[in-house]
């Protein structure tokens, strides 16, 4: 006859259960929760923002903004080019409560942004990539639309979130997963910030040159015929080129918006 040992079957100080089970259930658990007050702290931040008055968005942008780019070396000829074109276009077509001003830097980077309370930072490789005038209005009031959609602001309360819980919860080891799963998931709320973006673009050009020619010129050319799968799409800011492109040919069809001749790239640009 077989020996069993009864004596652990009904150990109260012996948990039935696995402690490795325990240990992910309480991970899934604080990932479930932060995971919860970041969904919430960005619905109060959506709503927050739209209503802050243009005082407060200067102000909140002077405590943000980076003097890394006053420092750059820059272009003064571009950027009066630039500034002119903005001009032209700030008032009139955007609804913008300030100024905006163009920063122009020598940098090969392919990109430009805004910061909120009215700076754009425009980069020179990008302005190497324009073939017009249309397309260089077409940049800016994109960027124009950033402003007015505040979306910077939305962007850096919930960055805000993360950094808090990273100083606050460092020696949690969901943490790091935590912020980086978040970071993923804000991706597509930032191509969402980025077709209405170009709505806004493609509003403001319509506006100042009374059709939308060369709107989709850029963003065609940097990609065309190149489309990721989707798990890569999934890692973008930004939507791809011809994603941007189909977006805003079908806007353009339900403004009935038309295209005309494009103007030439100002030589200041060139």
């Amino acid at each position: 006859m077989a020996l069993r040992n009864k004596g652990y079957e009904n150990n109260v100080n012996i948990s039935p259960g696995s402690p490795i089970l325990d240990f992910v259930k309480l991970g899934v658990g604080i990932m479930v929760i932060l995971g919860g007050l970041y969904f919430l702290f960005g619905l109060a931040v959506d709503f927050v923002v739209p209503r802050l008055d243009a005082e407060t968005e200067i102000w909140l942008s002077e405590k943000l903004e980076s003097e890394a780019f006053e420092k750059a070396k820059r272009l003064p000829t571009a950027e009066k080019e630039l500034q002119r074109i903005v001009d032209s276009m700030n008032g009139l077509c955007t609804g913008l409560p300030y100024k905006v001003k163009v920063v122009v830097v020598d940098d090969d980077m392919v990109n430009a942004f805004a910061f909120p309370g009215g700076r754009i930072v425009v980069f020179s490789g990008l302005l190497k990539r324009m073939k017009s005038e249309n397309e260089v209005a077409f940049v800016l009031g994109h960027e124009m639309g950033h402003m007015a959609n505040r979306d910077h602001l939305r962007r850096y309360g919930r960055v805000l979130f993360v950094a808090a819980l990273q100083a606050f919860m460092s020696d949690l080891m969901s943490v790091d997963l935590l912020s980086q799963s978040l970071t993923l998931t804000d991706r597509a709320f930032s191509r969402r910030q980025e077709l209405a973006a170009d709505r806004f673009g493609m509003d403001v050009l319509n506006c100042a040159y009374g059709h939308v020619g060369g709107a989709g010129k850029f963003f065609d050319s940097m990609d065309r015929g190149r489309k990721l799968p989707a798990w890569k799409q999934y890692y973008l800011t930004h939507p791809e080129g011809y994603e941007r492109v189909e977006a805003l040919e079908a806007y353009a069809a339900e403004k009935g918006y038309t295209r005309g001749a494009s103007l030439p790239l100002p030589l200041a640009l060139q």
